[in-house]
């Protein structure tokens, strides 16, 4: 014990020396200017800039590296062009380039596709507030994204909205072309004439480049407004009526077989569904969300993972509705998923990810330039095994300045009586905050209390505060939560209890001058994670992990080495895949390297080695992934997993658990893709298909086609079950 404490002061010293170095620069006080043209010509996006209105205005350029060299002039140079009328705003791009067709880059054919592409982004702060940015991005090929981003830190990536890119590749440049209607920025109805925050990004991912128009520090992202230029609008029309109505049907047919040396049993069903949704922009700031009889069946399936540690494991949001305005329902606490007052996948899914219906629900949330108002209500039908619940969460975030926010959150979870069961009311109460104490130092902290009615646990309280440093040269963290063991937060996430957890670390972002070319960064590491237990301060778990060796390459290839010393105190055998592991103190390392080719080249791979010992035996773990993209429209890629136990537990057991993943993408363009997915794991013998055919017809009209397979084994028998669904969506805007 006194030797950790010796060294978390040493890291402790480490970090805080490290933070006196700032090597960021201000946002600007005078901010580059756009002065847009106004138009009464039409425009046709064909993505040609062929237009007589284009070739009266002249464009802006001078985009400036954001990485590798921060300030440097851009290689190759951008062409932006503004126009604008009473419906819709305009954009062109030429983005100079010396290359053909085949020297694009494009890896994904999907909405909001990923950083490994060419892409020209737009961040634009409608309400002026130097905070939130409407983002919209296209590749070469015509695939469009689009996202909110909220103080350069919470992500709403799958808010959707309705815009137009078309693109074009000659061999001098590529060509992109948007039109985004008023109604899809909302902005604020103070006058006519406008000032909104405004920048450009663009990444040339054949060389790793990232630049814009108006200069970023490297280590914020390309969307902070605090570093937005400016553009002046005059005459815009004035907010209106803005309701988008998207009804669905559905048809479903569900099979179960059962095999065993007894008996085999099939059942089947058929039905026929509808529902939908509506989203109101009540004011620009405003909006209003309901949805009845909900329904994702378009969602993509959860991965399937082996949990080998005593944490509960945290599986990602994917359903639309849960995902569009999440961050307006998340504290700005968060560290490894570790306490979430409030997780949407509680709404809807049962532990092992299966549906539960819901009825129909509501969600609003407001802003403006000091707070952030949102609720959400949700009632979630009852089943045979699960009683009717209703959801409702509260949030409300205060801006005090520019540089410190406070908010707080309510969570009810209310279930019904069900049979003999009483019912039973939970509450989680939260208090959060974030201070940025200086241009690269964050403080963020939250404390959480919850109770429960009508059953005995579930009155309890976490805490948790969070200093993080980011600078050009290191990130630098320190990290402190305590979670009793009766917190209880029944629409939230909580992976460990009863805890006192410490953890710090520092990395390096070093670029010497006498690096080789072919290195961008050379990023070691030191840090660690402590875990005391909250009760009676015994120490439970350390882990200790030294990072000599890790470099990133000019291309984006990434090669790394490191060692953890891991303790772990077992107060109750521990069961990892069922093997049983007797209670008591455990001291070992384990070694892992890992390899990460270029992914931005058709063909690219990962390779990953863990080797060491685990608790009173060994462990190897092996995982290679690869992916080759034959051309932008098809894709395949595979995942392998191998984990090897050797004399580990109670009984010594040697175990290999393998878990391999295939994906299969043809997309004839943006429009129109076909996804196969296929995964299989030897530790519960099971194997899934997810075939998903998707066409959008129309702006954010769909037509969905999808077959899904299950197949599992244990001791007694064989189970399966194939699931086959048509889905049709249409959205209406008025």
């Amino acid at each position: 014990m006194k030797r950790n404490l010796v060294f978390f002061g040493f890291l402790y010293v480490f970090i805080t020396g490290n933070i006196y170095a700032n090597t960021t620069f201000d946002p600007p006080e005078a901010r580059l200017n756009i002065f847009a043209s106004r138009t009464t010509s039409k425009i046709s996006i064909d993505g040609q800039l062929s237009d007589a209105a284009w070739k009266n205005i002249v464009p802006i350029n001078g985009f400036v590296q954001q990485e590798p060299n921060p300030g440097e002039k851009a290689t190759f140079d951008t062409d932006v062009y503004v126009l604008y009328d009473d419906n819709s705003i305009y954009f062109g791009f030429f983005c100079y380039d010396s290359l053909k067709a085949n020297r694009v880059v494009v890896n994904s054919m999907k909405r909001d596709f990923g950083d490994n592409n060419d892409y020209i982004n737009i961040s634009i702060d409608a309400f002026y507030d130097k905070r939130t940015a409407f983002v919209f991005y296209a590749n070469p090929y015509g695939a469009q994204g689009d996202l909110i981003c909220i103080d350069d830190q919470l992500f709403d990536m799958d808010w959707n909205s309705v815009w137009k890119v078309q693109t074009s590749i000659t061999d001098s440049g590529w060509i992109a072309e948007f039109e985004i209607p008023w109604k899809t920025l909302r902005y604020e109805n103070r006058t006519t004439d406008q000032t909104f925050g405004i920048n450009f990004g663009r990444c040339t991912r054949r060389i790793n480049e990232t630049s814009s128009w108006s200069p970023i520090p490297r280590v914020f992202g390309p969307n902070n407004m605090r570093y937005a230029g400016e553009i002046k609008l005059y005459n815009l029309p004035k907010p209106s009526t803005n309701i988008r109505l998207q009804p669905y049907a559905l048809g479903n047919i569900n099979q179960n077989t059962t095999n065993s040396s007894s008996a085999k049993d099939n059942t089947s069903t058929q039905n026929l569904n509808y529902g939908g949704e509506i989203k109101w922009a009540i004011t620009s700031k405003t909006v209003l969300d309901l949805t009845y009889n909900t329904d994702f069946a378009q969602a993509e399936v959860d991965e399937q993972i082996n949990n080998y540690d005593r944490f509960s494991v945290y599986f990602p949001e994917k359903r639309q509705f849960f995902l569009e305005n999440a961050s307006a329902f998340t504290p700005t606490f968060y560290t490894h998923y570790q306490n979430q007052p409030f997780y949407s996948r509680r709404i809807g899914l049962d532990d092992v990810g299966n549906p539960i219906p819901i009825v129909a629900g509501g969600r609003i949330v407001s802003k403006t330039d000091n707070n952030m108002i949102g609720a959400l209500l949700i009632r979630q039908k009852a089943s045979d095994y699960f009683p009717a619940t209703n959801f409702g969460v509260f949030r409300y975030t205060n801006n005090l300045n520019e540089n410190h926010q406070l908010g707080g959150l309510v969570s009810v979870r209310a279930d019904e009586a069900f049979d003999s069961i009483a019912s039973v009311q939970n509450y989680t109460a939260t208090i959060d905050g974030v201070s940025q104490l200086s241009s690269s130092l964050r403080w963020t902290y939250m404390v959480s209390g919850t109770k429960t009615v009508g059953k005995n646990n579930g009155d309890g309280l976490s805490a948790s505060s969070w200093f993080l440093k980011n600078t050009n040269n290191s990130v630098s963290w320190l990290t402190q939560t305590y979670i009793m063991d009766s917190y209880n937060p029944e629409a939230g996430f909580v992976n460990r209890k009863n805890i006192i957890y410490h953890a710090a670390g520092t990395r390096l972002r070093w670029r010497p001058e006498w690096r080789p070319k072919n290195v961008r960064t050379i990023s070691p590491a030191i840090y660690f994670e402590n875990y005391l237990n909250a009760k009676n301060q015994r120490y439970i778990e350390g882990i200790y992990t030294l990072r000599p060796f890790m470099i990133e390459f000019q291309n984006g290839a990434i090669i790394g080495w490191a060692i953890d010393y891991q303790y772990q105190n077992l107060e109750e055998d521990f069961y990892p895949l069922g093997i049983q592991i007797e209670m008591g103190e455990y001291h070992y390392l384990q070694y892992y390297a890992s390899f990460l080719s270029d992914p931005s080249r058709r063909f690219a791979y990962t390779i990953a080695w863990r080797k060491g010992a685990f608790y009173d035996g060994l462990i190897d773990r092996y995982r290679f992934t690869l992916r080759y993209n034959i051309i932008p429209n098809i894709s395949i890629a595979g995942d392998y997993f191998l984990t090897s136990f050797k004399n580990v537990g109670v009984n010594k057991i040697d175990l290999d658990v393998t878990l391999l993943s295939s994906e299969l993408v043809l997309a004839l363009n943006p429009k129109l893709q076909l996804t196969t997915r296929y995964q299989w794991n030897t530790a519960n013998d099971m194997q899934n298909w997810n075939i998903r055919f998707s066409w959008e017809f129309r702006p954010l009209s769909y037509v969905y086609l999808i077959f899904n397979s299950n197949e599992w084994i244990n001791s007694e028998a064989t189970y399966a079950n194939q699931n086959m669904i048509g889905k049709i969506s249409y959205m209406m805007q008025f």
